[in-house]
């Protein structure tokens, strides 16, 4: 590869990852917690946000499927 190629590339690789990276309230806290409190930290706070988003995700998998399983749900969901 020459150099324009390589610098096109790596060009084109950062603008992707710019696009498809998503700096979201929990993202900012990490970064920030990483910067000010070390690598440790930063990796518990990941790790903490991410049982608590199973968590959540495993109440409302539970309550919708609690939901669903009462018949006149069902059929209005069918009907519709």
């Amino acid at each position: 590869m020459t150099r324009h190629t390589t610098n096109l590339f790596a060009r084109g690789f950062f603008l992707s990852i710019s696009l498809c990276l998503d700096l979201g309230l929990v993202n900012v806290a990490v970064l920030k917690t990483g910067i000010e409190r070390g690598m440790r930290d930063a990796a518990l706070l990941g790790i903490g946000s991410t049982a608590g988003d199973f968590v959540y995700f495993a109440l409302a998998a539970g309550g919708a499927a609690a939901v669903v399983s009462i018949p006149a749900v069902r059929w209005t969901l069918w009907l519709s």
